[in-house]
This record gives C-alpha cells, structure tokens and sequence, in this order.
C-alpha cells in the first residue's frame, strides 16, 4: 500500500499542463493552484499519473512530457495504418505543435483512444485500461465511451469500470480526499473551446440556449453518422477517423487539446490510398483546412472570431456525407458494370 503523501511534499510536486499562447505553465500536482493561482485543469486521479514529472526539474519534465506526446502521436497513428510515414506526418502535424506549444495531453488519449479502438474488441482488459486512463478528461472518455457501447466494444467498456475505480482509489490513498472534495465543489475550470458550437454561438452575440441546442443537435448529428459509417465499414483509418472528430467536435468543451485524439487516424485518412475507395477523403481545400484547424483554431480564437468552429463542423458533415454514399456509388458501379 502507498503511503499518503506529506503536504509539504505535495507542493514540490510540478506537472506540465495548459498554457497561454506558446508558454508552458506549471501548475501544482496537489493544490488546486499554483503559485500564479492558475488551477489544475483535470481531476485529481490525474495527478497520481503525472507524479514521475514532479520529481524532475522543469526543463527536464517538459522536455520528455513534450517528447512523450508526441511518441504517442507517432504510435497511434501506426497502429491504425502500418505506413510510418504517415506516422511521422501525424508527429509532425499542426495538432501536434499545439501539443509542444500548450503543453496539452492530446498525444497520451490519442494513442489511448487508437489503443481502444483498434485492439479493444479482441483485448477487453488492455481497451478498458486505456478508456480508464481517459477519464483524465472526463466528458471526452464519457462521450467515446458511449460510442464504444454502441459499435460493440462492451466488454471494453465493461472492463473499464473497475480500472477507473482502481486509479480513484490510489489517489484517493496518494493524495487524500481533500483533493476531491475540492474539484467536486469547484469543478473543472472553463478553459476556451474554440472549436465547439456553443462557444462560436456565444461570439457570435446568441442566448446560451441557442447555442446550446446547436451543439447538442450538431453533435447528435455527426455521432449518429459516425457511428453508421463505422458500422458499415469497420475499423478502417476513415472510419476511425469520423468516429473521433465526431467524438472531438460534439464535445461542448472541443478544442485543439481533444481535435489531437483524431490526428493519427485523420493523417491516414487524408494521405494513404484506400482501396475500398474511389475518391479521396476529402477534396483538397477542406482536406487542407481540417489538417490546420488546430492552428486555425487558436489564431480566430485569439481574435474571437467565431469562424473555426463552424468551419470545421461542415467539413466534418461533408466528409460524414461522403462515407455514407460511398457504398451507393460503388454498388452504382457495379450495376452500371453488369
């Protein structure tokens, strides 16, 4: 059993994460602030995961936190497609120099989320550990887990349960509960969403209601059609891909940390030939804007501008549309061809 940690050494504790433009900022693994009064982000099982990049010096555990992110972007992508190209481009994307810049978390669940995915359905015990791991962020594990229940990865999901009881009870035992009776009372602080309808609606001078029900309609949409899509084809990198910026973008909170999850699946969807497939995922220009809407997201962000989201919300319906008269146009052919 671990012994609970001294308050005097929870405060030496340091992990990287959040950020203002391209500064990282350190932020207290226990405290519900830092020294800057800037709060801790995720709940507070999340601070037993960090615990290894408290016991570093700064530049050292932003150096391998960085490094490790990307690693994961690397990985993910090469398990949803073996070309290791396309895993470099992923490394390399602009979702991932949001991940250098803002000291984000985007490259762990995105290789946990591939992880889920594409070995969850014949490995339970390993798709459910990283589903586990996710709740980290909680709404985004929650949302991909309910999509997960509906494309048949139950088990995964089932044996999620018992995981993520098991990191609440270590940090429970690590920490106290004091943490948790902080985060519970306060909550997850309100970070910006440039990608999500609801914040675009806000920018835009609409009521909150009116901004809620676009979200909540547009999400209901586009994880409807995901989920479809994916059933018809399977887990293949195009499918995988729509599953995840549909998960990503009906987020009320969707931002460039979460658009991360969908890159590895999104660089092999966008650049490797497809041979169930005539044309392309996407056209060259929308397939150019959902590669840099990371970046696109923070620049109209910055000037509250309420463009990338809805930008990003039709390219997602496009391609969407496009899965889904796939197999039509294909069985069109065939006829035409008999």
């Amino acid at each position: 059993m671990m012994a609970a940690v001294a308050p005097a050494d929870r405060e030496r504790w340091v992990v990287v994460g959040g950020g203002l433009l391209a500064t990282l900022v350190v932020i207290g693994v226990a405290a519900p602030a830092d020294a800057t009064g800037a709060a801790f982000p995720y709940p507070p099982h999340a601070r037993l995961l960090m615990l290894p990049f408290g016991a570093m010096p700064y530049g050292a555990a932003a150096a391998i936190w960085s490094a490790l992110n990307l690693f994961c972007i690397y990985r993910a992508a090469e398990l949803i497609h073996p070309r290791r190209d396309l895993a470099l481009f992923a490394a390399l994307s602009p979702a991932a120099l949001t991940v250098l810049a803002f000291g984000y978390a985007g490259g762990f669940l995105a290789l946990l989320s591939a992880v889920v995915i594409v070995q969850g359905a014949e490995r339970p015990v390993r798709g459910g550990l990283c589903l586990a791991l996710m709740t980290v962020q909680p709404q985004l594990a929650f949302l991909f887990g309910m999509m997960l229940l509906v494309l048949g990865y139950r088990r995964a999901v089932v044996m999620a349960v018992p995981w993520t009881l098991a990191l609440l009870a270590a940090s429970v035992i690590t920490f106290g509960h004091e943490p948790w009776i902080a985060f519970l009372q306060s909550g997850a602080p309100q970070a910006a969403a440039p990608l999500s309808l609801e914040a675009a609606a806000g920018m835009a001078g609409l009521p909150g209601w009116a901004g809620q029900v676009l979200q909540w309609s547009f999400g209901f949409a586009v994880l409807a059609g995901a989920a479809l899509v994916f059933l018809r084809r399977g887990p293949d990198p195009r499918s995988i891909a729509l599953l995840l910026l549909a998960v990503a973008l009906a987020l009320p909170g969707a931002s460039s940390n979460v658009f991360v999850v969908a890159t590895p699946a999104l660089a092999a969807a966008l650049f490797a030939e497809s041979q169930n497939d005539e044309r392309p995922f996407l056209p060259f220009v929308p397939a150019l804007l959902i590669w840099s809407m990371p970046l696109l997201a923070v620049s109209f962000g910055a000037l509250a501008w309420p463009v990338a989201a809805p930008l990003a919300a039709g390219i997602l319906i496009y391609a969407l549309v496009q899965g889904r008269m796939a197999p039509m146009r294909a069985l069109a052919g065939q006829w035409r061809a008999s």
